[in-house]
């Protein structure tokens, strides 16, 4: 199969992980799968036993050549963090689920537009914040917004779930205050504590250093404290929400 049809066939099917047929599905965010772990998900997972334990670059070289199951475990690797980048932008779950998977669709489709293979996650990255803007901007178009409700109001009713000390008052009140922060540091806190990324795996997604990731949630952090204070309630002055 050429790699135009594959990527039609991965677009018609949405990109849905029912097309690997596994037994139970693997943890999108590892990337350490051994033979024995794969094993272990029965006879149907022995088929990308080879594509699993290969790099990103070496996973989207064999993906330009035609190979769909190469491009479906680069889905299966980075479709939770890609929920979280559009997360960051839409304040909306199953919106941001939409967006990933769209994002694999043009992906899929621009894959010969990228140049450097070692770079296919930030690269992946800007293509799902494109189309969560694109998202954004018609949601926003066809849907007037309340005068009497902010953007943190709006975006905390589906905000997942971020407990820094129990409570749902203020699970509320940390929601409102992680979509305060700005658009970097929000989408750093979403990586970690929504889609369960790593330091490491943050740093390769945004483009930064491993220091850089470290600084960026302790400030934000730091700042989620403040606002937080500010309005009567008292964390400590570090929270760290728990991670799903």
């Amino acid at each position: 199969m050429g790699r135009s049809a594959a990527c039609r066939r991965g677009r018609a099917i949405g990109f849905s992980r029912a097309i690997f047929r596994f037994p139970r599905p693997l943890d999108p965010l590892r990337t350490d799968y051994t033979v024995e772990t794969l094993a272990s998900q029965g006879p149907a997972a022995s088929s990308i036993q080879r594509v699993n334990t290969k790099s990103d670059p070496e996973l989207v070289e064999m993906a330009r050549r035609g190979d769909l199951a190469s491009f479906g475990q680069l889905y299966e690797r980075h479709y939770g963090s890609m929920v979280g980048v559009a997360y960051a932008v839409l304040a909306d779950r199953h919106l941001a689920e939409d967006a990933a998977q769209e994002a694999f669709a043009v992906a899929c489709r621009d894959l010969p537009r990228l140049r450097h293979a070692d770079r296919f996650a930030g690269w992946l990255r800007a293509v799902c914040r494109n189309v969560a803007r694109d998202m954004a901007g018609a949601r926003a178009r066809s849907t007037p917004a309340d005068p009497g409700e902010s953007p943190a109001d709006a975006s905390s009713r589906d905000m997942p779930t971020l407990d820094a000390a129990g409570g749902d008052e203020l699970q509320e009140l940390v929601h409102e205050s992680v979509m305060r922060l700005g658009a970097e540091s929000r989408e750093a806190v979403l990586l970690h504590y929504f889609s369960g990324l790593s330091y490491e795996q943050i740093g390769r997604v945004m483009g930064i250093s491993l220091q850089a990731v470290h600084g960026r949630l302790k400030r934000a952090r730091r700042k989620i404290a403040a606002d937080l204070k500010r309005r009567g309630v008292d964390s400590g002055g570090d929270v760290r929400p728990r991670r799903l």
